[in-house]
């Protein structure tokens, strides 16, 4: 995680504190998204978890709209 904190040009130096916490929430956000995904595989009786149920349990879920050009070219592609 602080490598990829500090990927940006304009990061310099990245607090012991400030990677625990980006750590946590990218848990957090993975947790949650793999849940959505698998409830949404488990509603179409599948046991597998597609990329589409990735992109529907994000696109169904408001607070990750940021993430809307990413999905729609993760789809096309």
């Amino acid at each position: 995680v602080k490598a990829i904190m500090k990927a940006d040009p304009d990061v310099v130096m990245v607090s012991q504190d400030a990677t625990v916490v980006m750590t946590k929430a990218c848990e957090m956000f993975i947790m949650d998204v793999t849940q959505r995904a698998g409830l949404r595989s488990h509603a179409e009786g599948r046991k597998m978890v597609t990329l589409h149920d990735i992109v529907y349990a994000l696109h169904e879920c408001p607070e990750f709209d940021f993430l809307t050009g990413l999905l729609n070219n993760a789809v096309y592609h």
